[in-house]
């Protein structure tokens, strides 16, 4: 009969072994979040627990501070979680930027625009890397970490020195501001207002008024906002001369050229429009129109005997 009464004895110790029960159970009661805890957890705490968590003094244990921002984080996802209006706000926010990206991706002017725009999008990131991290940031825009910190150079480390308020230490190599303004008369002058850029620099370069290459002059005429110049459609004035056969239409022409001792020779020219085969041809020094119509009578009765 002892041992019986021995193992009875171990389980009511057993029984009414005390438990612990973890610190966020606690929390959650003391905040009045016990709602959020699992059913079956909850039934297994004595209620004077709960009772006893939620009188206890908010300055008991030490660092109690820090229960604050927990109450503050719990508190806003408890509103995220009551109103599912919220919840479908922030889930179609969300499509709405993996949409936009998606089609941004593949427009081909896409980084041209991240360009012009490149302090917008610098002072953005730049105001919101503190909650999403700069790379995250960066894939909204399709542009790389090194694209970024050049237009952060650019945005945020100004001089004076320079005419665009370049870093000249991180940007070197630069016009200085005398020739950039230069670039920028010859570009407004109203005598070479339909002249290519090119030939806008050529003009510029024999006039001793510039000294840089033309990929540089083309690069500061971006920059300047003269990315092109008027193109004229001339097909609705154009009106070609065209030939089906031999023999149907001959052209004359004379040209120029001069030799290395100054000397001017004119080449005479009488050729078939169609085959583009030249019929005769003569160097004088002199232009002599009779001669062109001598070639166009000898050939038209040679051409006429073979018939």
């Amino acid at each position: 009969m002892s041992a019986p009464l021995c193992l009875t004895e171990n389980t009511a110790h057993n029984k009414h072994k005390r438990q612990s029960w973890d610190t966020s159970i606690k929390h959650y009661s003391r905040l009045e979040l016990d709602a959020q805890i699992p059913m079956a957890l909850k039934n297994t705490i004595p209620s004077s627990n709960i009772s006893r968590w939620k009188k206890e003094p908010e300055d008991k244990y030490k660092g109690c501070e820090v229960t604050q921002y927990i109450q503050q984080d719990l508190e806003l996802i408890k509103r995220f979680n009551q109103s599912f209006r919220i919840k479908r706000i922030v889930t179609g926010y969300f499509k709405l930027c993996d949409t936009f990206h998606s089609i941004i991706s593949t427009v081909k002017n896409i980084k041209i625009l991240c360009n012009e725009h490149k302090t917008l999008i610098v002072n953005t990131i730049e105001s919101i890397k503190e909650d999403i991290p700069i790379n995250n940031a960066l894939k909204v825009f399709n542009i790389s970490r090194a694209t970024f910190q050049y237009y952060k150079t650019i945005v945020i480390h100004k001089c004076d020195a320079s005419y665009f308020k370049w870093c000249t230490k991180r940007i070197p190599n630069q016009l200085l501001p005398k020739e950039i303004l230069t670039i920028k008369k010859y570009l407004t002058h109203e005598d070479y207002k339909y002249w290519s850029k090119s030939s806008i620099y050529l003009r510029a370069v024999r006039d001793t008024a510039l000294c840089c290459g033309l990929t540089t002059f083309y690069k500061y005429s971006k920059l300047l906002g003269y990315t092109s110049r008027p193109n004229y459609d001339k097909r609705r004035f154009y009106n070609p001369l065209k030939t089906n056969k031999p023999n149907e239409v001959w052209c004359a022409d004379v040209t120029i050229f001069r030799t290395l001792d100054g000397v001017n020779h004119y080449i005479h020219i009488l050729m078939d429009h169609f085959s583009r085969m030249v019929l005769g041809f003569r160097i004088e020094n002199v232009v002599l129109v009779p001669l062109l119509e001598i070639y166009y009578k000898k050939r038209t009765q040679n051409t006429i005997s073979k018939r």
